[in-house]
């Protein structure tokens, strides 16, 4: 088959609808085998082939903070986080990241209180997450690490019922380790740090496109579809009111040495530390 295009084509890819009507249109060419992974992996195919004549694209990109793995951090009060998810009577949520690591981040922290709540990477470099204390843990198999490139992670905590406990990795489920997670009344005393520990320590050596937390367990299709194609979606543009605060460097302005931002819809404030305008890269595969 030969498509010729002449006049410029521009994709906004934070446009879903439109991103998901033009990918179906082009499931139905047998260019690729009849299987089309992204529009911008059809295109790249068909200008090698030739089968495109002159294509003229722009894409938008996300945005993600740069962490050196040194002193570099955000913070966000407790009280905020704690009332509506972990303080009070459900203890079912999900905590969703997406990062792309500079090296194995064994131990590294990527929303952490206490030690009675720490979710990040274990000493392997797999995701897991401690709930009430550090002898309670879900942990995954898979390691993040640069090779991987960028992986949206999903840590899905059930304490009334852990069988419903699950991580994903880029839209696929990971085998499990569950070390007697139970729920518990209170789990934290401080307030909360994305991207190292509340000590000073353990440091997130990488990039963060975002950080998210969801008020209840996702089901296995969402934690699919939330990989879409490649291309991670808003959690809270998806999720509505369950998405109860949203760390989202795409939105980053600095008017002074840091970066403060409230969450429109649930008024979380967070804060960076030593995060600098020049942190904020364009480098994330996220769709806004």
């Amino acid at each position: 088959m030969y498509l010729s295009v002449r006049k410029e084509l521009d994709f906004d890819l934070s446009n879903i609808s439109i991103v998901s009507a033009i990918e179906t249109e082009l499931s139905t060419i047998d260019a690729i085998g009849g299987s089309v992974v992204s529009i911008k992996d059809y295109f790249s195919y068909c200008m090698n082939k030739h089968i495109i004549d002159i294509v003229y694209t722009t894409f938008t990109i996300g945005y993600s903070f740069l962490l050196d793995g040194i002193d570099k951090y955000a913070t966000v009060p407790n009280a905020q986080i704690d009332a509506d998810i972990f303080g009070g009577t459900n203890k079912k949520f999900t905590i969703i990241y997406l990062v792309k690591a500079t090296a194995t981040p064994a131990s590294q922290k990527i929303l952490q209180s206490s030690s009675s709540f720490m979710c990040g990477f274990s000493g392997s470099g797999a995701p897991n997450i401690f709930y009430n204390s550090n002898a309670k843990e879900l942990r995954g198999t898979t390691v993040i690490n640069n090779a991987l490139g960028w992986a949206l992670v999903t840590v899905s905590i059930d304490a009334e019922t852990p069988a419903n406990c699950s991580i994903y990795i880029n839209g696929v489920s990971d085998i499990l380790t569950i070390n007697s997670i139970t729920a518990t009344t209170s789990v934290t005393i401080a307030p909360y740090s994305i991207g190292r520990r509340d000590t000073g320590a353990n440091y997130f050596n990488g990039n963060i496109g975002f950080v998210s937390v969801i008020d209840r367990v996702l089901t296995d299709a969402e934690n699919v579809s939330l990989y879409n194609g490649g291309y991670p979606l808003n959690p809270q543009a998806k999720f509505g009111a369950d998405c109860k605060w949203f760390f989202n460097p795409d939105k980053a302005v600095f008017g002074g040495v840091n970066y403060t931002d409230t969450d429109v819809i649930n008024t979380v404030t967070l804060t960076t530390v030593n995060i600098m305008e020049a942190d904020k890269v364009a480098d994330s595969p996220y769709i806004l």
